[in-house]
C-alpha cells in the first residue's frame, strides 16, 4: 500500500517520470534484501518524513527506523523517555 504510493509520488517529483526509474527499480530490490514487509513500514515512515528518495528508503532500513512502527509501542517509548528525565531532575536537584 505505500510502496506504491512512494515511488508514484517519487516519480511525480521529477521534471520527467523517467528520470526516477532507477530510483524506482532500487526500492523495489530493496524489498529482496530486507523483505517486502520492512520495505512497507520504511515507505510509510519516509512519507510521514515526506521525504520520497530511494535514499531516504534505504537509510531508514538500514537503521531499523522500519521496525518500531507501531503506535503504541512510539507512545510508550515518548512516555517512558518523560518519565526518565522527570526522574532525573529530581534526583539531580536532591
Amino acid at each position: 500500500m505505500f510502496i506504491p504510493k512512494n515511488i508514484s509520488l517519487m516519480s511525480l517529483k521529477k521534471k520527467h517520470p523517467e528520470q526516477s526509474y532507477k530510483s524506482c527499480a532500487g526500492i523495489l530490490n530493496l524489498g529482496k534484501k530486507f523483505g517486502n514487509n520492512r520495505l512497507e513500514n520504511a515507505c510509510k515512515r519516509a512519507l510521514d518524513y515526506e521525504k520520497y528518495s530511494y535514499h531516504m528508503v534505504k537509510s531508514i532500513l538500514e537503521k531499523g527506523l522500519d521496525i518500531f512502527q507501531e503506535e503504541s509501542t512510539y507512545e510508550e517509548k515518548k512516555y517512558l523517555n518523560i518519565k526518565t528525565s522527570v526522574e532525573d531532575l529530581i534526583i539531580n536537584n536532591n
